[in-house]
């Protein structure tokens, strides 16, 4: 039981990481490709982006604290 739970902290730290990569470049190339025009739509996409990041982050911290 101790190593699956292992196992499950390690693959969620590697979620963590891809989550905060994927969404950082997501974050990235929304504040650098797009125009300035903050439509509701790009204002909840960059919410979205900035969750799971911060998620991600909080995923790694859990499994490095451990």
């Amino acid at each position: 039981m101790r190593f699956i739970k292992s196992v499950a902290w390690f693959v969620a730290g590697m979620f963590g990481y891809i989550l905060m990569i994927v969404s950082g470049v997501g974050l990235l190339s929304a504040f650098l490709f797009s125009k300035a025009d903050l439509t509701l739509q790009n204002i909840s996409i960059l919410i979205l982006c900035a969750g799971l990041f911060l998620f991600g982050f909080y995923l790694n911290y859990k499994n490095q604290r451990r």
